[in-house]
């Protein structure tokens, strides 16, 4: 199982397209079975929160498939699950890597 990260600040726009664009993909692909793909914010400010509306009618124009989502914050045990992190910014990329060092996962 190939364990896909994507992470923003608060996840409810970024980070949660790029989760739900990937699962896309790979049901396309045929290969849903391989991987886990989930998202979360390096921020706690926007926890619990579903996914920002114009970010849910972007996905909904193009066709990407969306379920119920809550917003948390990164956890140690995710980092640590995960075989890739995508940082979507170059801002939460510095903050994951003072927060877990520099690490070869992180993009």
């Amino acid at each position: 199982m190939i364990k896909v990260l994507f992470l923003c600040h608060g996840n409810i726009c970024r980070s949660p397209m790029g989760e739900y664009i990937l699962k896309k993909i790979v049901s396309d692909f045929g290969l849903s079975d391989r991987f886990i793909i989930t998202s979360a914010g390096v921020s706690s400010e926007e926890e619990g929160n579903d996914i920002y509306p114009p970010a849910k009618a972007v996905m909904r124009k193009n066709g990407i498939p969306f379920s119920s989502h809550r917003a948390h914050r990164i956890t140690d045990s995710e980092f640590e699950d995960a075989d890739y992190v995508i940082a979507l910014d170059s801002s939460n990329y510095r903050r994951l890597i003072s927060r877990f060092g520099c690490d070869d996962k992180i993009s």
